[in-house]
């Protein structure tokens, strides 16, 4: 997906999907996903690894990630990524070089699930590193690493 024209993703129906891994990895342009009830649903899906990696999507919009269980390097290294809405991950996860701000941080601490078989989150090379609030996602049994 390196399409440097590409601008704003399709509505895409995902009603059975359970592996989006390496969708939007690598995308070289600034993507709107879009976001709505009726478009990607994510409630079954289970693995994301790499989903964003790599790219410069801003801002993830409140995709259901209770059901995932596998989120290698899912949000890693995504450069432009500025909010989080994606809710109920509780596996580990790598958010890191993106520009999220403490409060974008924050909500994406408020946004997780319970952490399950000691999940951790990296949050390294991120604005907000050092000034957001771990506590919100330590209180959930997360691990935050920095």
């Amino acid at each position: 997906m390196n399409h440097t024209g590409l601008v704003e993703l399709p509505r895409i129906t995902m009603y059975a999907v359970t592996d989006i891994q390496y969708m939007l990895q690598g995308l070289s342009a600034t993507v709107v996903i879009p976001s709505g009830a009726d478009l990607w649903d994510t409630s079954q899906v289970a693995n994301i690894t790499y989903v964003i990696a790599y790219s410069r999507i801003e801002e993830v919009p409140a995709w259901d990630l209770r059901a995932v269980t596998y989120a290698f390097g899912a949000f890693r290294d995504a450069y432009g990524l500025k909010r989080m809405q994606a809710f109920g991950l509780t596996v580990s996860a790598h958010m890191t070089n993106g520009l999220l701000s403490a409060e974008a941080l924050n909500e994406v601490f408020t946004n997780l699930g319970t952490a399950r078989n000691g999940a951790t989150i990296t949050i390294t090379g991120n604005p907000g590193t050092a000034t957001c609030d771990r506590t919100i996602a330590t209180a959930k049994g997360w691990t935050v690493a920095a």
